[in-house]
């Protein structure tokens, strides 16, 4: 059950549970209740329990005893029709607002009837779509990934000592860039739900979005993206494939074309546990032009897998963790076996190992603030018959974000979403032109609309 959901039944329940705290003292058991089935309070403990653990159809069966035995209750039978639409049970659901409206209500519980017969018609619609914008300001202190050190490193030959000369990026940069942006994008996403009760659907679409610096060009780009996914309940597991194609266009970086696919499992654990695996392949297409003659040097696909679990501690913390393995082969291809571009071109390939851990709180039911913390390994292949050492790197990032609902403000505003979000990396290589250090932060107000 959404925990927004879940949320809203806590509340719903919480004069009656506030009735029985002071008789509480252990969980209740089936066991318990077939043993007293007309005793109030001890049902009324029961669902309140089993709210809690997202035990929604249990809960159900002791709400309608409850109703049972008290049947002008209003307060029951509304929650009962919130547990019913929770269910997707929508037939059921019509049947016990309709009553409800044929019954004198409070305001309070005239406007959530008024939100359960609009979730049911909601849900009625096979197809919806979904269109989203966002505009923003993002910035860098570091946005050319300028080396720590400063300087090039010269892979020698023979007996002779490493090289270095004074390190330049595109465009002859000989220093850290500071930079600042704005941001804009825009997407359209059209869902089919099918007629189950599982919440299945398939969904296509489309994104754009553009980047312009305000002085430099490190942070401009843009990207033109087409997507398709689905979201599959197959038991106690959740399947969600998805597919991606997009294009990418930069100023300092050579323009990049990308496939790919992937497909992510759900599944939740014993103990509040909710767990999830992903594989994605990706194919990278870069584009060589006059400013980037060797750019498909680049080109190549990777497969990455992730897995992680997280767990709700209380109501308003979440903690979080993931590994991560990624390889990246080069195309073959592109280049002659046995030349030196071809050395080059195969010493691109990667393998890296990572992993990550953070923490998610809810200080209110409108805003949600996020800290984590990852680390990576990097191996590269030693090709170069030139070289002494082969590439590794060690990246750390720290990342903050805070994300505030526009509906904190405003009920009219349920639909936007400001977003600040920053990250400090610091990437270590024993080769000094890649050993860098970056810093960036990022401000977006974002607002979905469902026509």
């Amino acid at each position: 059950m959404p925990s927004t959901f879940r949320h809203l039944c806590c509340i719903s329940m919480l004069g009656m549970a506030l009735t029985v705290t002071a008789t509480a003292k252990a969980e209740v058991s089936w066991l318990e209740l077939l043993e007293a089935p007309d005793d109030i309070a001890l049902n009324q403990q029961f669902v309140s329990e089993r709210i809690q653990a997202g035990d929604v159809p249990s809960a159900l069966s002791a709400i309608e005893r409850l109703i049972n035995l008290r049947p002008a209750d209003i307060q029951l039978r509304l929650l009962r029709a919130e547990l019913l639409v929770s269910l997707g049970n929508d037939t059921l659901a019509i049947g016990e607002i309709e009553a409800l409206e044929q019954l004198p209500m409070a305001p309070e519980q005239s406007t959530r009837v008024d939100n359960l017969r609009r979730t049911i018609e909601s849900r009625a619609q096979r197809w919806r779509t979904i269109v989203s914008t966002s505009l923003g300001l993002s910035a860098s202190d570091n946005a050319n990934a300028y080396p720590t050190s400063g300087l090039l490193e010269f892979r020698p030959s023979g007996g002779t000592e490493n090289a270095t000369s004074t390190y330049e990026t595109f465009g002859g940069a000989e220093k850290t860039i500071r930079e600042v942006a704005t941001n804009a994008s825009v997407s359209v996403a059209m869902t089919y739900e099918f007629a189950n009760q599982d919440r299945d659907g398939a969904t296509i679409g489309a994104a754009h979005s553009i980047a312009r610096g305000r002085k430099y060009e490190y942070l401009t780009n843009s990207a033109s993206t087409v997507f398709a996914g689905a979201n599959l309940r197959l038991g106690n597991v959740t399947v969600a494939p998805t597919l991606r194609v997009s294009e990418t266009q930069a100023k300092t970086a050579a323009d990049t074309n990308t496939t790919g696919g992937g497909l992510s499992l759900g599944y939740t654990l014993p103990g509040r546990l909710q767990s999830y695996a992903a594989v994605n392949y990706t194919v990278i297409n870069k584009v060589s032009s006059s400013e980037f003659t060797t750019a498909d040097q680049n080109d190549g696909h990777s497969r990455a897998y992730k897995a992680g679990v997280s767990r709700p501690v209380g109501d308003r913390f979440t903690l979080f963790a993931e590994v991560n393995h990624t390889k990246f082969n080069p195309t073959k291809s592109r280049r002659t076996p046995g030349t030196n571009a071809y050395l080059q071109l195969m010493a691109n390939a990667s393998t890296t190992n990572g992993g990550t851990v953070g923490l998610m709180v809810s200080p209110t039911r409108f805003s949600r603030v996020t800290a984590s913390m990852a680390s990576s390994k990097t191996k590269y292949p030693n090709l170069e018959p030139t070289s002494r050492k082969m590439r590794r790197d060690t990246q750390t990032r720290q990342s903050f974000g805070l994300q505030i609902s526009g509906a904190a403000f405003s009920s009219n505003l349920g639909g936007m979403m400001m977003s600040l979000n920053a990250s400090t990396t610091k990437n270590d290589s024993n080769i000094l032109q890649y050993d860098y250090k970056r810093s960036d932060v990022s401000l977006n107000v974002s607002y979905q609309m469902a026509p």
